[in-house]
């Protein structure tokens, strides 16, 4: 049975887009020269195999600063709201 990807080439500036998933390889590529000499010359490559963990993100961007209880009337305004951040 086939698992999936397990080896991504991500140019550095997206690594953060794919470092919370855990069981996979991730190569951050500065320049297109890195991933010719990977596959033609066999050069090694620096990989992120270590996932950061998703649960001190959630933490870290816990933080509300509006509090919906605190809103009057609207309440059409409200549900929209609330549906849009579901």
């Amino acid at each position: 049975m086939n698992d999936g990807h397990k080896h991504f080439f991500v140019p550095e500036e997206n690594v953060y887009e794919l470092e919370y998933v855990p069981g996979i390889h991730i190569y951050p590529i500065g320049k297109f020269d890195q991933i010719v000499e990977y596959f033609l010359e066999k050069k090694e490559m620096q990989s992120i195999d270590q996932a950061k963990d998703i649960e001190t993100l959630y933490e870290q961007n816990n933080v509300h600063e509006v509090d919906f209880a605190y809103i009057k009337g609207q309440l059409i305004a409200k549900r929209a709201l609330a549906i849009a951040a579901a």
